[in-house]
């Protein structure tokens, strides 16, 4: 048993712990924490090696779901996940253990089990006076259902409840970014306040299409920023890096802030507000800050970027997201390929010794040329 620095890892401070297990098989596990934490969770994973071995293990028959969600909430804040997701975890969990209780054993839930609750969550009132939306309820269910897949590669759990249980789907709306003419409205309007702030907001997150907490503290501080080698380092999910070059524009605006603490001193709740109010002024409807980003998203990709750059560029976890997104844009792009190619009057024939595709006349020949060729 052993814990140890992972230096390969870009998202730091990153440790390996390695153990054995009760059936002697070496097992490896990466968290990002501090050395502290990582010790602590080394700790907890060998007592409980220990109860299983001795037959004594809180897990299968005899543990409640508040020690579930209580250990699932402590790995989920040493694996990287962002305090936003461990919140979010946090309310899913409280909710259910609300509604089905804390004390229930988690071999009593059962796929029925799940199925009331989401009946129940659905037609409950808030103290707000309001009901969960479906769209609320599928983040939900998603992060408890994670919790359970977490249980039964824990060996707490020999089956996940969350087998059989359908998870509602709702249609994914079209990508909203916003169209030139959007934009300069956008820009009108905040000029016209003369918010510096909010233009310099603006300005980043079109030219970088930085999710909202990626350019505010904690994640964006001055140590992300090396303006001598034109550099700024973006802390994505799951604490992932990338670094994007300064254009001029964005170099300009962190000279003029450098006598502030944080590049941006604001909140993301403080950001939201502001944009908000902006985009009220300039008649701009059903966008917020992350359309922002998928503006930059777009603007790329009608410029010609390959989609593989633009995933690189935006942070996205694999292309499939980027393409996802995106598909309208694509889709459109796959048209114009296929009237140029239309447009192309090349004929193919399978040359019969090796099978190899060859033109049998050049594109735009005339019809004398073609004879002349034939002759």
């Amino acid at each position: 048993m052993a814990i140890r620095k992972d230096l390969r890892s870009k998202r730091q401070p990153a440790w390996t712990l390695d153990y054995v297990d009760e059936n002697s098989k070496r097992c490896r596990k990466r968290i990002y924490c501090s050395k502290s934490v990582a010790e602590t969770q080394l700790g907890l994973i060998l007592s409980e090696i220990e109860k299983r071995k001795r037959g004594l293990s809180t897990g299968e028959r005899y543990m409640p779901l508040k020690d579930l969600i209580m250990k699932y909430l402590m790995v989920s804040e040493t694996d990287g996940k962002s305090p936003l997701t461990v919140t979010r975890i946090k309310n899913a969990t409280d909710a259910l253990q609300r509604i089905i209780g804390a004390k229930i054993l988690i071999t009593d839930i059962t796929e029925v089990t799940l199925e009331n609750y989401k009946q129940i969550r659905l037609t409950e009132v808030t103290p707000r006076g309001t009901k969960l939306t479906l769209a609320g309820l599928i983040a939900e269910l998603k992060h408890q259902k994670a919790m359970f897949n977490w249980a039964v590669r824990m060996r707490y759990l020999v089956r996940s409840p969350f087998v059989g249980v359908l998870i509602p789907k709702i249609m994914e709306k079209p990508v909203r970014f916003l169209s030139p003419s959007e934009i300069k409205s956008l820009y009108y309007v905040i000029n016209e306040a003369n918010d510096i702030d909010a233009r310099d907001l603006v300005t980043f997150y079109l030219q970088t299409g930085a999710r909202r907490s990626e350019i505010l503290p904690p994640k964006f501080t001055w140590n992300n920023v090396n303006l001598t080698r034109k550099l700024i380092v973006i802390t994505g999910k799951r604490n992932k890096r990338r670094t994007l070059p300064l254009n001029n524009l964005l170099e300009e605006i962190l000279k003029r802030r450098k006598s502030f603490s944080h590049p941006f001193t604001f909140s993301g709740y403080q950001v939201s507000g502001r944009i908000k109010k902006y985009y009220k002024l300039a008649h701009i409807e059903n966008a917020n800050v992350h359309t922002l980003r998928k503006t930059c998203g777009s603007l790329l990709i009608q410029k010609g970027v390959d989609i593989y750059r633009v995933s690189k560029w935006l942070g996205h976890s694999t292309v499939a997201v980027t393409e996802r997104h995106y598909v309208d844009l694509l889709n459109s792009e796959y048209e114009d390929i296929a009237l140029l190619l239309g447009q192309t009057s090349v004929e193919f024939e399978i040359e019969k010794s090796g099978a190899i595709l060859v033109p049998k006349y050049r594109p735009n020949q005339t019809n004398g040329d073609q004879k002349a060729n034939k002759e």
